[in-house]
């Protein structure tokens, strides 16, 4: 580590040792980046581009959403359906149909699909084109995160922390906070740095919550950021 860099952190963590811990608590809990449980944004996209048209799409799945699945490889492309969902979701070149939308991503979900998982999760939390039924969504949010959704990781680790259809656990919290942080999730980075900051759910780690805080600040993560700078530490 570098001599200028050591010195800000041994700065900083002099300045922690002042901070009452409940203070610090306080502080760290102002900067979690907390969304609304129930009002996620949908998983927009698959992680590669599929490059189709709305035609093409329909073509290669229709078969299988059929139940009449053929040989075509394409016709069991969960990606494929996922995809052909979100627009049906969205309206995009197709009239907007909540219900077909449901029914595309539960069969992109049946071939193992993350996103389909996530975004049935909140279509059951919210009652979109289903009757609204908690349990399931938490179920499909699970799933979803086993399958390694850093979104649903995220989400999951929020409900443990807010105690949103189960108990607070903050230990959960951080389990799932940590493994969307490690594939790169900003705000779950965030968190994670406000955790070790304040010692919920993990043991205090002040190097531990300046490496996370300054990873989701220089991803642009404003709360990371305004954090970073009331305890003095350049990201």
């Amino acid at each position: 580590m570098a001599k200028g860099k050591r010195a800000k952190i041994t700065a900083g963590m002099k300045n922690m040792k002042n901070v009452e811990k409940s203070d610090k608590k306080l502080v760290a809990i102002l900067f979690f980046v907390l969304t609304a449980v129930g009002g996620w944004l949908l998983q927009r996209a698959a992680d590669r581009t599929l490059g189709k048209s709305v035609d093409a799409a329909i073509d290669s799945v229709q078969s299988y959403v059929s139940g009449n699945p053929d040989e075509n490889a394409k016709s069991k492309d969960p990606e494929a359906i996922f995809e052909l969902g979100l627009k049906y979701f969205k309206g995009d070149g197709v009239s907007q149909d909540y219900s077909e939308a449901l029914t595309l991503w539960k069969k992109s979900a049946e071939l193992g699909n993350a996103n389909a998982h996530y975004n049935l999760s909140v279509m059951y939390d919210n009652g979109y084109g289903v009757k609204q039924d908690k349990s399931e969504a938490i179920k499909l949010l699970q799933k979803s995160a086993e399958l390694g959704s850093s979104n649903a990781e995220f989400n999951l680790g929020l409900r443990y922390y807010e105690g949103y259809g189960v108990a607070k656990n903050y230990s959960e919290a951080f389990k799932w906070w940590l493994q969307a942080a490690q594939k790169g999730h900003a705000l779950a980075q965030s968190n994670l740095g406000a955790m070790y900051y304040s010692g919920e759910g993990v043991s205090e780690n002040y190097p531990e919550a300046i490496k996370w805080l300054r990873s989701a600040a220089q991803k642009g993560e404003r709360k990371a950021q305004q954090m970073l700078g009331i305890l003095g530490v350049r990201w």
